[in-house]
């Protein structure tokens, strides 16, 4: 099962979140939402608010970061 498959399994709304290269916005954003993104060779997962990406955790696998990602959207 992909993430996005199990995040519409527990109910979440899709324009709560973004994931680069899966599930993106297009050229209109929300006015906030969370994400999961690479930069740097790095997993980030964070929140868009204001017109700014705040990334608040990073790592080194897509695998910790898909998880801590899952968390943080089963949280809200």
């Amino acid at each position: 099962m992909t993430l996005v498959e199990a995040l519409d399994r527990a109910g979440v709304p899709r324009a709560m979140y973004e994931i680069e290269g899966v599930r993106e916005f297009g050229a209109v954003l929300p006015t906030d939402f969370y994400f999961l993104r690479v930069r740097g060779g790095r997993w980030q997962v964070g929140v868009y608010e204001r017109g700014e990406y705040d990334p608040v955790e990073e790592y080194d696998t897509e695998g910790e970061a898909t998880a801590a990602f899952h968390r943080r959207l089963m949280a809200t």
